[in-house]
């Protein structure tokens, strides 16, 4: 299957990293069209993205490690997981506290 770039972005031959920006939709829009790839894939594929995602996991360690994470108010009780999300994601969203421990 091929898409014609200009159905996915409007400009696709102009360096323009504002059509990301929260201003114009964020990357919602181009996720939900399965066209954002942060990290592209295959043999040209970010050299960087295995280092990339050990840093957030490393930093995502070190905040389980010193806060205690609490449910916030704002946060559905029970909580149900979306129907038809492509990874598990809670309705509503899943909103802590950071307590320093």
């Amino acid at each position: 299957m091929q898409l014609e770039t200009t159905s996915v972005f409007n400009n696709p031959e102009e360096f323009d990293p504002e059509r990301f920006s929260p201003e114009k939709g964020g990357t919602k829009l181009y996720r939900d069209k399965g066209v954002f790839i942060p990290f592209s894939d295959g043999p040209r594929a970010c050299l960087g993205q295995k280092f990339a995602l050990t840093q957030v996991k490393a930093g995502i360690v070190d905040i389980v490690k010193n806060y205690e994470l609490m449910p916030n108010s704002k946060t559905e009780e029970p909580i149900v997981i979306a129907p038809g999300e492509f990874t598990s994601a809670p309705v509503g969203g899943l909103w802590l506290n950071f307590k320093e421990s």
